[in-house]
């Protein structure tokens, strides 16, 4: 499964089709390290927020791990948006 997240005013999407895991965790990484830039929240904050190390945003940011969908709830709610999921 393949997760693309997209950022509304409200909402933070997360669409999922299918490709290669290393694809996945790229993407979404980089997804999530924008979304918390654009909140204005540094890692330790955002780690903060929900409930985990600066190590671990650090790990979901340079793609060393795929977050679970719990995780992107969380994210999400950390800053500020309410997390849509589609499969496509």
């Amino acid at each position: 499964a393949f997760i693309w997240l997209l950022e509304s005013k409200e909402y933070l999407y997360a669409a999922y089709s299918y490709c290669e895991v290393s694809d996945q965790t790229q993407h979404t990484g980089q997804m999530i390290k924008e979304a918390r830039i654009k909140a204005g929240l540094t890692q330790k904050e955002l780690g903060e927020r929900i409930g985990v190390s600066v190590s671990a945003i650090t790990k979901l940011e340079n793609r060393k791990s795929a977050p679970a969908v719990s995780t992107l709830e969380r994210v999400a709610k950390a800053i500020g948006k309410k997390l849509e999921i589609n499969f496509v």
